[in-house]
C-alpha cells in the first residue's frame, strides 16, 4: 500500500513549482495539473479531464466529462473529499500514484497501484484515464498499472467492465450521486450479483430495489427492450473462474452512448443525437408496476398491461384470497396439486413471453440442450422448472429452478423467452380459474359487441323516424331563415316540451342567465331532461344558435351533459339537454375543454383550438383561479385571460401565483409555464404552438418567444342598477341541483 506523507507531498511540490501545467492528453511527474491552469484533453477530442464544479455547488473535484458536449460528467475521483478551497492540484508521483491535493498541501485523493519506474498518466479517448509506464503501450490494458473504469461512478461508458475480478476481488459497479450538486455515492448501487446465476440489481442501501435478470445470450432478462440496441453494440458478458463481467463496445465509433445510474434509483441508457445536440433517454428501468422487486410473490404473474397486475400461474391458486381480492398479491400462489414425482406423472406447461423468474437459486449446465433440460428437471424431484440459458441463435444451455417462482414477469411484445413450469397431472389437463375466467371474459366482449352493434343500427334507425323537419324555423324579430336539416338533431315538438316542464312551471325552473331560464322537465313521463330555453331579450341570433346547437352536439365527452335535441317552433328556441341530477362537473373542475375564440364564434375547429384549451388549463391550474364568472379586476372587469395578461405586461407574473403552491415550487418554472400558457391562448390559432413544441418548451430550458394579447381579452361593462335577470356564471344552482351548459369561454 502506498503511505503518503505532507513531507513526499512538499518535495513533489517543490520539483514542480516551477514547472507549468500539462495540457494535451498526458500528466508527467514534473507537470502537474493545477485548478485553473488547464485541463486534459484526449487526443481525439472526445473527453476532457480536469476540475470542475457541479451546479449549485462550490466544491472543486477531479473529473472527466465530454470535450465537446455541454458538461456531462463520466467519472468522478475524488467524489467523497472535495476541495474546498482553491488552487487544488492533481499530481502523479515518481512511483505512479495520482494524489489531488488542496491549497495547503494536504492529500484530499489519491490512487493504488504497483509502484512505476518512469510513470505517466494518460486520458484516453474512450473516457479511461491510466496510469502506465512510459513507452509501453496506451492500447494494452495489460500495461495499465491503474485505471479509473476500474473505479466507476454512476456511469458506464463502452469499454467499461461491470462485475468482479474474482482474483481481486475488485467489484466495478455504478453509483449514483447524492444529488444533482453532490457526486458523493448516494442511496442507489446497479451491480452484478454473484449468488445463483448471475444477475444485475439495483440496490437502495443493501435492500435489493430492481432486478434486472440474468443474461441471456441478448440482453439482461428483465430489460427486453435493450435488444432495440444490440445492433449498436458489440456486447460481452463473461463467467469464468476469473471473472464474472459485462460490457460492451460501440459498432459505429461515431456513436456516443452512456449507461447511467440517477440519484432517483433509475438505470438509463442514453444517446446522444448530433443534429439536435441533446441526450435522447433510450430506455430505462424501473419503469412500470411490475418493476418493483416480486410484487406477485412466489409462483405470482405479473402483467404490466393487466388490471390487476397479478396472477397465478396454472395449477396454482392465490395464497390469501381476501388480500388477492384487495389486489395485494405478494403473499403469492400455492399449488392446487402436490407434485408426484414418485410416479413419473408430473409434466410441464409452457409461459410464453415470460422474463424469467429470480435466479439467486438457480443452478445452470451449460453443456445440455433443451431437452436433457427437461429430462434432467423430471429427474430432479426439487425442481420446479427450466428455461434455456441461451435464448440467441439455436436455443442452449438449461436453467433450473428449485424453490419457488418469484418476481416473474410476462410480456406480449414477443420479448421475453418460453419458461417451462412443473405441474401435477391433474393441473396439466385442466384449464386454470384464470383461463376459464378469460374464455368468459371473452365471450362476454363478443356478445356485448353484437348487442352494441345492433343497438346502434337500431339507435340510427329511431333517430331517423324521429326528426321532424319544419320548412323555416320561425324568428322573434319575424325574419325567417334555414332550415332544420342544418341542424341534424333531433326536434322536439314544443307541445311535448310544454307538458314535460308544466307549462314551464315556476317550481320546475332550475335557474337562469343571460341567455334565459332552464327548466327541468320528464318526457313521457319517465326520461328527465334540462330545458334551455332562449330568451326573446337575448342577443343571441339565429346563426349563433345554430353554432352553439351543431357544435354542442359534435362534442363528445363523459364528463359533458349531453344535448338530446332543440325546439324550434312558434318562436321558440330551446335547448334540451340530460339532466344531471347532482352537481355538476363544473361545480369542481374550472372548466374542461375551453373553447378557443374561431370555435365558439365561428365553429371552425383545429388542433390548435385543443391547444387553446390546454393553455386556459395551465393558466387556472397556475392561479387557481376560474377563467370565468369571476370578476378579477374592479376598474375593467376582466376575465382571467385579462387578468393575467394585464398583471403580465406589468412584469408582476409572481402575483398570478397560487398561494397554496408558491411556496412549493421555482418561480422561474412558474413563470415559464404562464409563459407557455399565454402563448397557447393567442387570438389567432397560427400563433399558437403546436401541442409537441408545448411539450418541448415545458422540459426545457431554451429561450421562449414573447406573446401577444390573448383571445377573449374583453372589458366588460358593470351591470346596469336593476338588471336582476342576468347571471354571469352559466352554472345556476337551486336546491343543490345544476345543470351545466356550454358557452364559449
Amino acid at each position: 500500500m502506498t503511505i503518503i506523507t505532507k513531507a513526499s507531498i512538499l518535495c513533489l511540490h517543490a520539483a514542480t513549482v516551477v514547472s507549468p501545467s500539462i495540457g494535451g492528453d498526458t500528466l508527467t511527474p514534473g507537470r502537474p495539473l493545477a485548478d485553473g491552469g488547464g485541463t486534459l484533453i484526449s487526443a481525439g477530442g472526445r473527453f476532457e479531464l480536469g476540475f470542475f464544479s457541479p451546479g449549485g455547488s462550490n466544491n472543486r473535484y477531479i473529473g472527466i466529462w465530454y470535450y465537446d458536449i455541454a458538461q456531462t460528467v463520466v467519472w468522478v475521483a475524488n467524489r467523497e473529499r472535495p476541495v474546498t478551497g482553491r488552487p487544488g492540484t492533481l499530481f502523479i508521483a515518481t512511483n505512479g500514484t495520482l494524489i489531488i491535493t488542496d491549497d495547503n498541501l494536504t492529500a484530499i485523493w489519491s490512487s493504488s497501484s504497483p509502484p512505476l519506474a518512469n510513470p505517466v498518466a494518460q486520458l484516453l479517448d474512450d473516457g479511461n484515464f491510466v496510469v502506465r509506464e512510459a513507452g509501453s503501450d496506451s492500447e494494452d490494458p495489460n500495461s495499465f498499472a491503474w485505471q479509473s473504469f476500474d473505479f466507476p461512478t454512476d456511469t458506464h461508458l463502452p469499454g467499461m467492465k461491470l462485475g468482479w475480478n474474482l482474483t481481486s476481488h475488485l467489484n466495478r459497479n455504478l453509483t449514483s450521486w447524492t444529488s444533482a450538486s453532490d457526486p458523493a455515492p448516494g442511496n442507489y448501487t446497479a451491480a452484478i450479483d454473484l449468488h445463483g446465476y448471475p444477475q444485475l440489481f439495483i440496490f437502495s442501501g443493501t435492500r435489493k430495489y430492481w432486478r434486472g435478470g440474468s443474461w441471456n445470450g441478448i440482453v439482461f432478462s428483465s430489460i427486453p427492450e435493450a435488444i432495440y440496441a444490440s445492433n449498436r453494440f458489440n456486447t460481452v458478458f463473461i463467467i469464468d473462474a476469473q471473472e464474472v463481467m459485462y460490457t460492451n463496445y460501440l459498432r459505429n465509433p461515431s456513436m456516443i452512448s452512456r449507461l447511467v445510474m440517477n440519484q432517483s434509483g433509475k438505470l438509463q441508457r442514453f444517446v446522444w443525437i448530433e443534429e439536435r445536440r441533446s441526450w435522447n433517454l433510450f430506455w430505462f428501468r424501473p419503469k412500470d408496476q411490475c418493476d418493483s422487486m416480486s410484487p406477485c410473490g412466489p409462483n405470482g404473474v405479473c402483467y404490466p398491461s393487466d388490471w390487476p397486475m397479478c396472477h397465478c400461474l396454472k395449477g396454482f391458486r392465490p395464497k390469501d384470497p381476501s388480500n388477492w381480492d384487495l389486489r395485494d398479491g405478494s403473499d403469492g400462489c400455492v399449488r392446487k396439486t402436490a407434485l408426484n414425482c414418485r410416479n413419473g406423472t408430473d409434466g410441464f406447461v409452457t409461459i410464453n413471453g415470460a422474463l424469467i423468474p429470480d435466479t439467486s437459486s438457480s443452478v445452470v449446465d451449460w453443456s445440455l440442450s433443451l431437452e436433457q433440460c427437461r429430462a434432467r428437471c423430471l429427474r430432479n424431484c426439487s425442481c420446479t422448472a427450466y428455461a434455456s440459458a441461451n435464448i440467441s441463435g439455436s436455443e442452449s444451455g438449461c436453467i433450473m429452478w428449485t424453490t419457488d417462482l418469484t418476481d416473474l414477469r410476462v410480456v406480449s411484445s414477443g420479448l421475453g423467452q418460453d419458461l417451462y413450469v412443473r405441474l401435477a397431472a391433474a393441473d396439466l389437463g385442466s384449464e386454470s380459474g384464470d383461463s376459464r375466467r378469460s374464455r368468459v371474459v371473452v365471450i362476454i366482449v363478443v356478445i356485448a359487441m353484437t348487442i352494441l352493434v345492433l343497438g346502434c343500427a337500431a339507435c340510427c334507425v329511431w333517430k331517423r323516424k324521429k326528426r321532424r323537419m319544419p320548412g323555416k324555423i320561425c324568428l322573434a324579430d319575424g325574419h325567417n331563415e334555414g332550415t332544420a336539416q342544418d341542424l341534424d338533431l333531433p326536434l322536439f315538438d314544443l307541445a311535448a316540451i310544454i307538458n314535460a316542464t308544466d307549462d314551464f312551471s315556476i317550481h320546475n325552473k332550475l335557474g337562469e342567465g343571460g341567455y334565459g331560464p332552464v327548466y327541468k322537465g320528464k318526457l313521457g313521463g319517465e326520461q328527465d331532461i334540462a330545458v334551455k330555453r332562449l330568451s326573446k331579450t337575448s342577443m343571441q341570433g339565429l346563426e349563433e344558435f345554430k353554432n352553439e346547437v351543431m357544435l354542442t352536439a359534435k362534442l363528445q365527452h363523459r364528463n359533458l351533459v349531453r344535448l338530446r335535441g332543440c325546439c324550434i317552433q312558434a318562436g321558440e328556441r330551446m335547448l334540451i339537454y340530460e339532466y344531471m341530477p347532482n352537481r355538476s362537473l363544473d361545480a369542481f373542475l374550472f372548466g374542461y375543454g375551453y373553447m378557443s375564440p374561431e370555435y365558439a364564434m365561428d365553429g371552425i375547429f383545429s388542433v390548435k383550438s385543443d391547444v387553446f384549451s390546454f393553455g386556459v388549463l395551465v393558466l387556472e391550474i397556475v392561479s387557481g383561479k376560474k377563467n370565468r364568472g369571476v370578476i378579477y379586476h374592479s376598474a375593467s372587469h376582466l376575465n382571467l385571460l385579462g387578468y393575467i395578461w394585464s398583471l403580465w405586461k406589468e412584469g408582476k407574473g409572481s402575483e398570478l401565483v397560487d398561494g397554496s403552491i408558491g411556496h412549493s415550487c421555482s418561480l422561474a418554472e412558474v413563470l415559464r409555464c404562464i409563459t407557455v400558457g399565454l402563448l397557447c391562448v393567442q387570438e389567432r390559432p397560427e400563433d399558437r404552438p403546436t401541442m409537441s413544441s408545448v411539450v418541448i418548451m415545458l422540459s426545457s430550458d431554451g429561450e421562449l418567444p414573447q406573446p401577444q394579447q390573448p383571445g377573449f381579452v374583453v372589458a366588460r361593462a358593470p351591470p346596469e342598477t336593476g338588471s336582476s335577470t342576468t347571471n354571469h356564471d352559466s352554472s345556476s344552482t337551486r336546491n343543490s341541483l345544476s345543470v351545466t351548459l356550454l358557452e364559449g369561454r
